[in-house]
């Protein structure tokens, strides 16, 4: 006889209930006590648990004895709830506010409580503030990811609250008229590791001077969208890069200017640039993983002669023209492309290739020597598949991966080939 589920041991039912949504947790944890002890006892579980507070909600369901550590707000009463803060505050990682209206005294209050916050969320946050908030000690916070969107007339407090606290990495989006409050912020960050700036408005000065470049930040990944470096701002932006050349591994751009300055770092993602073609004396050796995002590069291969790793994303160029760039760089070790159609492969070197979103695939006459290191294929939500099982009969490949997710497969193909794969994953 089979057992029943709650007959088996709490070890078990736990790495059962670590594949279940937060929303059949709550579910079983009110249908026994066995499964309630368990999913209390695991705090991966807890993790998953999210406190929601809305207004147009009547109630808020909450459980006091329960260790919550993600709360959601929607609300322009903040100070009313209070108490549930206190609760469960010890144990709160992450919070997110959003369209929201709140007084500033109670989110210093609230900041004061949840001590251990590591991930804040502001989106579309007005703070109500007088004069007299400007003198109480701002609370000292260690985040891991602090995220800011279009805060409307609130940006000078926050920063003035975060300048108190320090972040690893800090997102923003619509932060308009407050560069000197930013660079102020920025200073402040000894342990910034991650810095996304993105649709600034075209007067968002943050690189007027060289007030960032002596900053002592680890920055590892820097990204700069739409933001218009003009002349006058170029020699500021170039001497900040150089500065931090040693310790930024990842930069996004989408600008030309930005890119002319870009330092020695591992991986690029280009992002919406305007067509460029550029000169012989712009040659990046340091970079071995590209991201490509829409916009287009003349012979960018030439500029990238040591990438081993490729990503072609939406609709790069023709995805023809992209794979013809991407032939001339003999390195290539992993290819991925997203989104496509019709397209041809050559490449000696490749060991892994990931396909998604692709409605056709066509295996062209190719040399003999390519694609015979092939180790790993992975494919999502292509449109037909068989094309991948020619291949391993034409080149005599023997897969160390295959990886199949939401496709339509034709079992006795697959059953036919099975010799060939020695990992296969379907989803």
């Amino acid at each position: 006889m089979k057992p029943k589920l709650d007959e088996l041991p709490q070890e078990m039912l736990i790495e059962i209930f670590k594949n279940l949504t937060s929303t059949d947790l709550l579910s079983l944890s009110y249908s026994c006590r066995k499964f309630n002890h368990a999913i209390n006892s695991c705090s991966d579980l807890m993790q998953k648990f999210t406190i929601f507070i809305i207004d147009s909600h009547k109630n808020v369901t909450f459980e006091p004895m329960r260790k919550y550590s993600k709360i959601f707000v929607s609300s322009d009463n903040l100070g009313d709830f209070l108490k549930i803060f206190e609760f469960i505050g010890d144990d709160l990682k992450e919070m997110t506010i959003r369209y929201s209206k709140i007084e500033t005294i109670d989110l210093i209050k609230v900041f004061k409580i949840c001590k251990n916050l590591k991930i804040l969320n502001f989106h579309a946050v007005q703070l109500n503030t007088n004069v007299d908030d400007f003198n109480i000690d701002f609370p000292k916070l260690t985040l891991d990811e602090f995220y800011l969107l279009n805060l409307q007339d609130s940006t000078e407090f926050i920063f003035r609250i975060l300048s108190n606290s320090q972040v690893k990495k800090l997102d923003m989006l619509g932060v308009f008229h407050h560069s000197h409050l930013l660079k102020n912020l920025l200073r402040s960050q000894k342990s910034l590791e991650v810095f996304k700036l993105h649709n600034q408005h075209d007067e968002f000065m943050l690189f007027d001077d060289d007030s960032l470049t002596d900053v002592e930040f680890q920055l590892k990944e820097l990204k700069i969208n739409n933001f218009d470096l003009y002349g006058p701002l170029l020699p500021f932006f170039r001497r900040f890069m150089e500065k931090h050349k040693e310790t930024i591994e990842i930069f996004e751009t989408n600008s030309n200017k930005t890119f002319n300055c870009l330092p020695s770092c591992t991986s690029l993602k280009i992002v919406n640039l305007p067509s460029t073609n550029f000169t012989n004396e712009n040659i990046f050796p340091t970079v071995e993983n590209l991201i490509l995002q829409t916009g287009c590069i003349e012979n960018w291969s030439r500029l990238f002669p040591n990438v081993k790793s490729v990503e072609i994303t939406q609709s790069y160029m023709e995805i023809s023209e992209a794979l013809v760039e991407v032939a001339n760089c003999s390195k290539v070790e992993r290819l991925v492309i997203n989104y496509g159609a019709v397209f041809t492969l050559n490449l000696p070197s490749l060991k892994i290739l990931e396909l998604k979103f692709i409605e056709n695939f066509e295996i062209c006459p190719i040399k003999d020597e390519n694609l015979k290191i092939l180790e790993e294929i992975l494919v999502e939500k292509c449109e037909k598949i068989d094309w991948l099982f020619e291949l391993l009969g034409k080149k005599n490949l023997k897969l160390k991966r295959l990886k199949i997710k939401r496709c339509q497969i034709d079992n006795e193909i697959l059953s036919k080939n099975l010799g060939r794969i020695e990992r296969l994953e379907i989803f």
